[in-house]
C-alpha cells in the first residue's frame, strides 16, 4: 500500500528550505527521488526564486546543456489512444490521451509546481517541457491558471507520450474519448 504520508528527500530544497513531496504528486518516474533523472528536478527547485503568499508557484527552468524526452506532446493531427495514467493517483482517475512517436521530442526545460509558502514549500508536480495544465477531470484543473476551460483546450491539442510503462494495464478504450474531448 502506498503511503498517504508527505515525504522529504535530501538535496530537494527550494530558497534553502527542504522540499516536501505529496504522495500523490504528479512526477514521472524518471524525474523522481532516487530515480535517473532526480538531479534534474534538484536543481530546477534550486532555480526557484521567493514567492509571496501561500499559494506557491510554477517554475520552468532552462537546464542548458541537458537534453531529455518530453512526456506531454502536441497531437499534430494524430487521434488519441485512451488509457487510465498510471502515474495519477486521483480518487477516481479517469482517461487520459496517449499517442505513439516514432522519435522522442527533447527538450532542455523542466517545470515544477509548488504550493504553500517559501518557509513550507510541498511538490506537486514537475515534468519535462514548459507548464502543462493538469487534466479537465483533475481537482487542481479548477484552479490551475485558466482553469479547466484553459485545460480542455490544452487536453484536446495535446497527449501523453505512450510508453511500456506509463499506461494502467486493461484501461485501453482504443479511440473512444471522454466527453470533454468531444464535445464543443
Amino acid at each position: 500500500m502506498e503511503s498517504t504520508l508527505d515525504t522529504t528527500w535530501k538535496g530537494w530544497m527550494v530558497c534553502g528550505e527542504q522540499v516536501t513531496i505529496s504522495p500523490t504528486a504528479d512526477i514521472p518516474s524518471p524525474y523522481r527521488p532516487r530515480m535517473a533523472r532526480e538531479n534534474l528536478v534538484k536543481e530546477t527547485l534550486a532555480s526557484v526564486r521567493p514567492w509571496e503568499g501561500s499559494d506557491g508557484v510554477i517554475h520552468t527552468a532552462h537546464l542548458a546543456g541537458k537534453q531529455f524526452p518530453l512526456t506531454v506532446v502536441p497531437l499534430a493531427g494524430q487521434m488519441p489512444f485512451w488509457f487510465k495514467h498510471i502515474g495519477h493517483h486521483a480518487r477516481h482517475v479517469q482517461l487520459s490521451p496517449f499517442v505513439r512517436l516514432t522519435r522522442p521530442v527533447l527538450t532542455s526545460k523542466l517545470t515544477v509546481e509548488l504550493v504553500g509558502t517559501v518557509g513550507r514549500p510541498k511538490l506537486v508536480r514537475a515534468y519535462p517541457g514548459e507548464y502543462t495544465p493538469p487534466l479537465p477531470w483533475m481537482g487542481s484543473a479548477e484552479h490551475a491558471p485558466g482553469g479547466v476551460e484553459r485545460s480542455i483546450e490544452f487536453w484536446r491539442e495535446h497527449a501523453y507520450v505512450l510508453t511500456d510503462t506509463n499506461t494502467e494495464p486493461g484501461t485501453a478504450t482504443d479511440r473512444r474519448a471522454p466527453s470533454w474531448f468531444t464535445t464543443r
